[in-house]
């Protein structure tokens, strides 16, 4: 074989693998378009989020305050369906806020947010969310918090429903607690109950507002494995908020970057590059992850830096409300 040939042949083999490479993509785009069969998503779960996939949030100059001060303005972002965004920023920029307008318990008071291309007008059990404060009826013992929202998708005898409550319960690591009263569980139990209940609605949307804070270090790491596996299986869209650099980079797709407020907008957008499924200690150890968690640290503290050589006020939760 001449150098020529060998060349000729090198570059027709590097074609037909791009082209095979567009086929490929433009398949599974199709398939997204078309709602895709399970299986078909299954397949392409690994596969990086494209323009072609739906937009399940969409916020348009959304804007919020009460009375005359704003907390949050001109925010503007999408979200894809089965993509996995974190929100983070200084305490009091508005993150909770803006989870709470998703999640239809307060309405902007100005500009357009939309969820497959409806406008957020109440709540719905197509979205569900796990708030810092846990949000369990103390009345209910934990297996009936998580059978109550089992009860809502599920059309099953009691006993039924009981089971598959017990198991959402295990995920957690919390069946022992099946019986017990939420007063009669500690701070970092009764949020691995609100998180069973959460996940139990098995939602489209899946909104969670700093879920692992009250956890110990050994169970946060558990669940955050546990969430990425559900989220890989489900590939429900997650929002998730937290202050914790680290546990964002490891779950996120995207982190978006509040300023500090108030009023807060969407400071910054990071893309995060590491391929799923993730493993923990390729991810951590890898230069990547010590490179974006500076890069993240640096955007972070900027605004809150430049309003201290301003002289200006750093507000708090709370504060001119």
């Amino acid at each position: 074989m001449t150098q020529s040939t060998l060349k000729r042949d090198c570059r027709l083999a590097e074609e037909i693998s791009e082209e095979i490479r567009n086929l490929s993509d433009a398949y599974g785009n199709e398939c997204w378009k078309k709602g895709g069969s399970r299986l078909a998503k299954t397949l392409l779960k690994d596969v990086p989020l494209t323009e072609d996939v739906p937009i399940k949030i969409r916020a348009n100059d959304v804007g919020f305050g009460y009375g005359h001060q704003d907390i949050l303005q001109n925010i503007d972002f999408t979200v894809r369906e089965g993509e996995f965004v974190v929100l983070m920023g200084p305490s009091g920029c508005g993150k909770s806020t803006f989870l709470r307008l998703v999640s239809g318990l307060s309405l902007p008071t100005r500009g357009k947010l939309e969820i497959d291309g409806e406008p957020v007008r109440d709540t719905s059990i197509e979205r569900a969310i796990v708030f810092q404060d846990y949000s369990l009826f103390p009345w209910l013992t934990t297996g009936e918090n998580v059978m109550l929202a089992l009860s809502q998708v599920m059309k099953k005898k009691k006993k039924e429903i009981q089971q598959v409550a017990q198991e959402y319960l295990q995920m957690v690591q919390l069946e022992h607690a099946f019986d017990k009263y939420p007063g009669q569980l500690s701070g970092g139990m009764r949020q691995r109950a609100a998180i069973a209940r959460a996940l139990a609605l098995s939602a489209d949307l899946l909104l969670m507002d700093e879920p692992f804070g009250a956890l110990d270090p050994v169970t946060r790491v558990h669940l955050q494995d546990l969430i990425l596996q559900l989220w890989q299986d489900r590939r429900q869209t997650v929002l998730f908020v937290t202050h914790d650099v680290e546990e964002a980079l490891f779950l996120a797709d995207r982190i978006l970057l509040f300023s500090p407020g108030p009023p807060s907008i969407v400071a910054h957008e990071l893309k995060i590059p590491f391929a799923r499924p993730r493993q923990r200690k390729k991810v951590f150890q890898s230069p990547e992850f010590t490179e974006l968690r500076d890069q993240l640290m640096d955007h972070m503290n900027k605004g809150l830096f430049e309003k201290l050589e301003r002289e200006e006020t750093v507000f708090y939760p709370g504060d001119r409300i």
